[in-house]
């Protein structure tokens, strides 16, 4: 449940000007571990496409850091799925593993006829005990998501995906504590990287666009990144020139940045919306600390409410 942005506790809490820029409201939290999330999570999505386990050839569980809970997450939810002829594997890919997870199982079964289709679980709890928080503008939040990808049917039609990456910016994510999880980039802060960030998310938008033969004024909904309304708006949406009120960012304000999730929490809160009709084109965009960035162009299949698979 979402709990008031005042709510944070932190070492050296922001002071409320900060917390008003970061535009965040709320922050969701969870008594569970991760693992258990993303179970459920993929357990739901599954019952959603009217599909079996055993249709399931590929189980892909996005795996963030921070999930003590369990070594090998996949191997549970394989387990509580009953799918153990599905090729399972944990994909670490920081917050962008939502949308590189969906790209990777979309190539999978491109590759091999016989998938006759693919699961992606990703969960996230913070672990507040190592890790604030709050962070360099942005406030993390609990939570899971999950998709399911079928050769037939299906809610949304997968269009086109790229992906981009700065590796030279991974010194931000080195870690230089023996007990917490000290990383660079919370001191570092991301202000003189961010024109390298933005050239690289314009960049991969604009191949992913025209191999999807659409433009930004054709894309009805952008689910984005929960990493904070200023970063938000320096890195994508003005030098793409992406109206805010097209995007997620009303939902992500309200969670904070769930890891790997925010693109599929975003597009399953627009089916729940019922905002969302045949022939729409929403663009997913992912991203994570590295850099690492996917992002996918699909167009929704039938209107919501109508039966059908959760993602061809």
């Amino acid at each position: 449940d979402p709990r008031p942005i005042n709510d944070i506790q932190v070492d050296g809490v922001p002071n409320d000007h900060t917390i008003v820029q970061s535009d965040y409201i709320s922050f969701t939290e969870a008594d569970e571990p991760a693992t258990v999330m993303a179970t459920r999570a993929a357990t739901e999505a599954l019952t959603a496409s009217e599909l079996v386990s055993a249709d399931v050839g590929v189980l892909i569980y996005a795996a963030i850091i921070g999930d003590a809970h369990h070594f090998a997450p996949v191997c549970h939810v394989q387990r509580v799925l009953r799918a153990p002829d599905a090729l399972a594997f944990e994909l670490s890919a920081a917050s962008n593993g939502g949308t590189q997870g969906i790209a990777v199982a979309a190539n999978l079964m491109t590759a091999d006829a016989s998938v006759k289709a693919a699961l992606v679980c990703t969960a996230y709890r913070h672990p507040i005990d190592i890790i604030s928080r709050w962070s360099s503008g942005m406030v993390f939040g609990d939570g899971a998501a999950a998709a399911v990808l079928s050769r037939d049917g299906g809610m949304v039609r997968l269009i086109s995906g790229y992906h981009g990456s700065l590796p030279e910016l991974e010194v931000l994510a080195r870690n230089r504590s023996n007990e917490r999880l000290g990383f660079v980039l919370p001191d570092v802060g991301l202000g003189k990287y961010l024109t390298a960030i933005a050239r690289m998310y314009q960049a991969v938008i604009a191949q992913v666009l025209e191999e999807a033969q659409t433009s930004i004024a054709e894309i009805d909904y952008f689910g984005l990144i929960g990493i904070g309304i200023p970063s938000l708006t320096a890195t994508i949406l003005e030098p793409n020139g992406i109206p805010v009120n097209k995007t997620s960012w009303g939902l992500l304000r309200q969670m904070g940045h769930v890891g790997a999730c925010d693109p599929l929490l975003s597009l399953n809160h627009l089916f729940e919306q019922n905002v969302l009709k045949r022939g729409d084109k929403v663009l997913l965009l992912g991203g994570g600390v590295g850099y690492r960035l996917t992002c996918i162009v699909a167009e929704i299949a039938m209107n919501p409410g109508v039966p059908g698979h959760s993602t061809s």
